[in-house]
C-alpha cells in the first residue's frame, strides 16, 4: 500500500508541473483503481478522456462504468 501512496504523491507533483499530460491522470486512474479507490479512478479516468477525445477506449469504458 504504501507504494502505490508514494505513487500518488510522485503523479501529483507530475500533473502540478504538467497539468496537461494525459498519462499521468491516466496512470493516477489506475493505481486508484489497484487501491479500490474507484471514485477517484473514474475521475482521473474522465480527465484523461477530456485531454485525448480522440482516443474511443477511455469513453467506452466510462460509458459501461456509468451504466
Amino acid at each position: 500500500m504504501l507504494v502505490f501512496l508514494q505513487a500518488i504523491s510522485v503523479l501529483h507533483e507530475v500533473v502540478r508541473l504538467e497539468p496537461n499530460l494525459p498519462d499521468s491522470y491516466h496512470t493516477l486512474g489506475l493505481v486508484h483503481g489497484a487501491i479500490g479507490d474507484h471514485e477517484n479512478e473514474m475521475g482521473f479516468y474522465m480527465i484523461t478522456a477530456h485531454l485525448t477525445p480522440k482516443d474511443p477506449t477511455l469513453w467506452k469504458t466510462l460509458y459501461v462504468w456509468s451504466m
